[in-house]
C-alpha cells in the first residue's frame, strides 16, 4: 500500500500562487442580494463540486472529488471518486432516483442498481441495501442517530460488522472512532478547530478513506449528515489507520470564506515544515432545495 504522507509531501504547490502562513480570508460575495432572496425563500445552498489542486510548479492538476447535477433543484446525478486503500481509485457516475423514502443510485447509461437508500421520516439515511446489480465498492451500511445527529455507523463487510462512533464537541466533529475487532488498536480520525471562527456551511475531503468507507463517503457527498461538516473552521486532521499507524496528518490553513460565510476554498500544510501540499475548491449552488434526486418511478430491478 502506497504511503500517501509520501505522495501528497512530494506535491508542492507554487509558493508565488499560496502562501503556507495560516490566514482566513473573507471575501465579497458578489450575489449577496440574491442568496438572502433565497435564503427567505428557505433555498439552501449545496456544494456542487468539491475538488483539490495538486502538482508541481508549471504542472498543476485538478483532481475533482465529486461533482453534482441538478434538476428543478433537485440532485439528479452524482460523478464521484472512488477509494481503495487510501487512494483514489476510480470515479462513477450515478442517476439518482427517489421513490417514497428510498433513493436508487444507477450507474449512467444502464438500468443497474448499485444500490438503494432508505431514509425515515426526517430524511436521514437509516440504511443502504444492495440493487440488482450490487456494486462491491459500495458496501451494506447502517446509520443511528441521537438528537438528529449520527452517532454510528455499521457495514456489514463479508459477514462481519465494523461500527464506527462519530463524537461531538462544541458543535464540531471531534472524532471517528472505530469499533475493536481482534487484536488490533482499531483505528479513528481526529480533527481540531479554530472555535472562534465560525462558518455557516463548509465541507472537508481531504483525508484518505478506507474502502469499506464508499457508501458512507458518497452519502457524505450527496449532503447528507449535514452535522459532520462543524460549526467553526477546520485546523488539523489526523487519521490513524489500524494499530496505531499514522496515514495522514495535515494542517489545514488559508481557509476563504464569503460574505455569506460559505467556505469557498482551504489548503493542507505538512505540521512540521509548513510546506502546502494541496488546495482545495468548493463550488456552491445557491438554487439547489433538497439533497435528493427526481421524485420518479421506474423498474430499477430492485
Amino acid at each position: 500500500m502506497k504511503n500517501l504522507n509520501q505522495i501528497i509531501s512530494a506535491l508542492l504547490l507554487p509558493a508565488i500562487l499560496y502562501s503556507s502562513c495560516q490566514k482566513i480570508d473573507l471575501i465579497p460575495e458578489k450575489n449577496i442580494g440574491e442568496d438572502n432572496l433565497r435564503s427567505a425563500k428557505k433555498i439552501s445552498c449545496e456544494v456542487a463540486e468539491f475538488s483539490s489542486l495538486y502538482g508541481s510548479p508549471g504542472n498543476l492538476q485538478n483532481q475533482i472529488h465529486f461533482k453534482k447535477s441538478f434538476a428543478n433543484g433537485s440532485i439528479n446525478k452524482i460523478t464521484s471518486v472512488v477509494y481503495s486503500g487510501g487512494d483514489i481509485s476510480n470515479m462513477v457516475t450515478y442517476q439518482l432516483i427517489q421513490k417514497d423514502r428510498t433513493i436508487s443510485f444507477i450507474r449512467e447509461g444502464t438500468n443497474d442498481t448499485a444500490f438503494v437508500v432508505t431514509l425515515n421520516s426526517n430524511g436521514q439515511v437509516t440504511g443502504t441495501r444492495g440493487g440488482n446489480k450490487p456494486d462491491f465498492n459500495y458496501l451494506p451500511t447502517s446509520f443511528t442517530y441521537s438528537n438528529a445527529r449520527l452517532t454510528s455507523m455499521k457495514i456489514n463487510f463479508s459477514g462481519k460488522e465494523l461500527v464506527s462512533s462519530f463524537n461531538f464537541q462544541n458543535g464540531n466533529l471531534r472524532s471517528i472512532q472505530d469499533q475493536v475487532t481482534a487484536d488490533e488498536t482499531p483505528g479513528r480520525i481526529e480533527y481540531e478547530y479554530g472555535v472562534g471562527t465560525k462558518v455557516s456551511k463548509q465541507l472537508y475531503f481531504d483525508e484518505p478513506r478506507k474502502f469499506s468507507w464508499n457508501t458512507f463517503t458518497l452519502l457524505q457527498f450527496m449532503g447528507f449528515f449535514p452535522e459532520l461538516d462543524g460549526e467553526s473552521v477546520r485546523t488539523r486532521t489526523t487519521v490513524y489507520w489500524e494499530n496505531n499507524y499514522k496515514a495522514y496528518d495535515r494542517k489545514l490553513i488559508n481557509h476563504q470564506i464569503d460574505g455569506n460565510g460559505r467556505l469557498m476554498q482551504y489548503a493542507v500544510s505538512g505540521v512540521a515544515d509548513g510546506e502546502i501540499s494541496m488546495r482545495y475548491l468548493l463550488d456552491w449552488n445557491c438554487s439547489a432545495n433538497a439533497v435528493i434526486g427526481s421524485q420518479e418511478t421506474q423498474n430499477t430491478g430492485n
